[in-house]
């Protein structure tokens, strides 16, 4: 398989990784703690209708999520957002804060089995890794919890920057940032808007969809693995 650009073995000094459903996954179904606890204070939808209303307040997050001082109040906004897009009340905030403590739980985030690996094998190759995320806020305190913060060089996350990873702004400001050349730039995301708007800026980059990953399936992602992504650049396990 070659590169999209059409170079199968590019020069590649910088390799960036998003985080979540590339490198990490969350292993609580989201929409299914929102029908646990709708289901318990007596509010009871159609799974389609509350799937619909979550991936609402993820829009407004991608968007909105700037305005809130930290992580966490901005996670709470994003299922407050889907309780209010349902109609629900909930004065006292019980119902959200109960949905919010399940999803949001540290406890509840694993690496993928190949993800450290893959670094590891990167780095001893010589190529300088990052870490690109379209959080708002800080990824640090995951990082740090789930003890990959040693293997990135780099940390980029949209409030670095002021845009989202489907903007070709958040790749501009990246390349700068960086001081390489937009082509010695390899980015491995799961956003298929992330992806083209990091080839429309220059960088090379492979899309991954994850089995049981929560994001549309789009056609023909360049990877699946992560593992597959080292013969591509010539490495070895």
């Amino acid at each position: 398989m070659a590169f999209p650009q059409g170079n199968s073995s590019p020069s590649v000094d910088l390799c960036l990784f998003d985080l979540d459903f590339t490198l990490i996954k969350l292993t609580v179904d989201a929409v299914d703690s929102h029908v646990e606890h709708l289901n318990r204070s007596g509010h009871i939808f159609p799974r389609h209708c509350i799937s619909a209303a979550y991936e609402d307040g993820w829009e407004d997050y991608l968007h909105n999520g700037f305005r809130h001082s930290d992580q966490a109040k901005a996670y709470l906004s994003v299922v407050q957002y889907a309780l209010a897009r349902l109609g629900v009340c909930d004065p006292g905030g019980n119902i959200a804060a109960d949905i919010d403590n399940d999803i949001n739980d540290v406890n509840e985030m694993t690496i993928y089995e190949d993800s450290v690996t893959v670094l590891q094998s990167i780095r001893s190759a010589g190529i300088e890794i990052g870490l690109a995320t379209g959080r708002w806020h800080d990824p640090g305190p995951d990082l740090d919890h789930l003890e990959l913060t040693s293997y990135f060089d780099r940390i980029y996350f949209a409030g670095t920057f002021g845009h989202q990873k489907d903007s070709c702004e958040f790749w501009a400001s990246l390349v700068l940032d960086a001081g390489r050349s937009a082509d010695e730039i390899l980015l491995i995301d799961d956003s298929l808007m992330s992806v083209e708007a990091a080839r429309k800026t220059g960088l090379q980059a492979l899309s991954i969809h994850r089995e049981g990953s929560p994001l549309p399936i789009f056609d023909s992602p360049d990877l699946s693995s992560l593992t597959e992504l080292l013969p591509l650049l010539q490495i070895r396990l």
